[in-house]
């Protein structure tokens, strides 16, 4: 399964709990088309036969084939941390897929891929600029350090995507292979992604947490911040640092994202207890408040000409 896995391939035993030692391996791969034809499903199939027969593996055999999908993608096995090496040293090793060096990356926030394995969407504001060639994507599953080839920034919205190298298949990842709009209030949607808990007292920096949130959209909006201006929906739960960049999904929908988490908005609320003071200047009158936040996320129907240009439904061969 192993190799399977960093040959780019989602490795599962196709029972959960096998009988025997026999027992069959699925393997499953999206290449970017929902149902692709004969020739490009075989082309896939050897490159995982070759796969396994370098790794060692020369005993096995093809019991069925078919690669389709049919709306029940693992959401979680799309969502990475976007990070950044700190010196031209960790860069190198983080090229050589070093796991052991992630404490010389930068943690930046969350991305997910989108109708490829290699092409990824985050915020904007996760991307620092002048980063060409530090930028990389660590994926969970496999623990993979894949560099950034191409940014492309969203001209108004809180949005970029990130290309990988062409020929780069990052094993056991699924990417969302369709757009949601936000059609009604009250729409229900999960999100998952790396929010940083505070460090520990021995702990210098904040460590990424994988974590899985769920609520609605409460309210659609145009939002305007620090250069930015895109439709956005309201979420009902904050969106802590370190989620930014990550999908909101649709929850009885696992292809389908409806956005991207960007920031938070804060809603004032009285506590309801006033005090009056009485000086000699007069009275002044205090009221306590308290500030409630709700997160904004990038809502993607509005952004499909720019996604469909960058990426577009295109079936991949393997390499």
């Amino acid at each position: 399964m192993e190799i399977g896995r960093r040959a780019g391939w989602t490795a599962r035993l196709a029972r959960e709990h096998p009988s025997d030692a026999d027992e069959p391996v699925e393997f499953s791969r999206y290449v970017g088309v929902e149902r692709p034809d004969g020739d490009l499903q075989s082309a896939h199939f050897r490159q995982l036969e070759d796969a396994l027969r370098r790794g060692g593996v020369t005993d096995f055999r093809r019991i069925g084939n078919g690669v389709v999908i049919g709306g029940h993608i693992n959401p979680l096995s799309a969502a990475a941390l976007l990070v950044s090496a700190s010196t031209p040293q960790a860069r190198e090793q983080l090229l050589r897929n070093e796991r052991a060096v992630i404490e010389d990356a930068d943690f930046l926030g969350t991305c997910f891929a989108f109708r490829q394995s290699n092409v990824f969407l985050t915020a904007a504001h996760c991307v620092p600029e002048g980063a060409d060639g530090m930028l990389f994507v660590n994926t969970p599953p496999v623990g993979g350090f894949h560099v950034v080839a191409e940014v492309h920034r969203h001209p108004t919205a809180d949005l970029a995507l990130l290309a990988l190298d062409g020929s780069a298949w990052p094993g056991e990842v699924e990417p969302f292979v369709r757009v949601k709009p936000f059609t009604a209030l009250g729409l229900e949607f999960m999100a998952y992604g790396f929010p940083e808990d505070a460090p520990a007292p021995d702990v210098e920096t904040p460590t990424p947490t994988e974590r899985l949130f769920r609520g609605y959209l409460q309210r659609r909006l145009v939002y305007r911040r620090a250069g930015y201006e895109y439709a956005a929906g309201e979420m009902s739960v904050p969106a802590p640092a370190g989620l930014s960049g990550g999908a909101l999904f649709a929850a009885g929908d696992f292809n389908s994202v409806i956005g991207v988490a960007a920031e938070n908005v804060q809603s004032t609320t009285y506590v309801g207890r006033v005090e009056e003071t009485t000086t000699a200047a007069g009275t002044e009158r205090f009221v306590e408040r308290e500030h409630v936040q709700y997160g904004i996320a990038v809502l993607l129907a509005p952004l499909t000409e720019w996604l469909d240009e960058l990426a577009p439904e295109r079936a991949r061969l393997p390499t």
